[in-house]
């Protein structure tokens, strides 16, 4: 997820990599009760916080829908946080070798959760 790139070779994660400062924007902290960045996520790979895969997916998943609450539905954010949702759910699949298994539209059900 962290070096999945678009067709242009940009990478999507960045802005993900780490949550905005309160001073930049102290709205985002208002809105989001459970912030969380993929640098935060990591630090809970290394020190072994994660009981099993589908713990570490739920905070990519709490990652990508606060990207989705707080930005509009155009903005280049909500877009990006739902390819890679996307994207992560597709991973989760590989990893697990689960052919058969389907990766829902993600779109539909973000939008079913804001």
């Amino acid at each position: 997820v962290k070096n999945y790139t678009d067709k242009r070779g940009r990478r999507l994660s960045a802005i993900f990599l780490r949550l905005p400062s309160r001073s930049e924007l102290p709205d985002y902290y208002l809105t989001i009760k459970k912030p969380v960045d993929m640098e935060k996520i990591r630090s809970h790979m290394m020190a072994n916080k994660y009981q099993d895969i589908d713990s570490m997916v739920e905070d990519f998943v709490m990652m990508f829908n606060n990207a989705c609450t707080y930005n509009e539905p155009e903005s280049l954010i909500y877009k990006d946080a739902l390819v890679l949702h996307k994207v992560l759910l597709e991973t989760r699949r590989d990893i697990e070798g689960d052919e058969d298994s389907h990766v829902p539209n993600v779109t539909l059900l973000i939008q079913e959760l804001i």
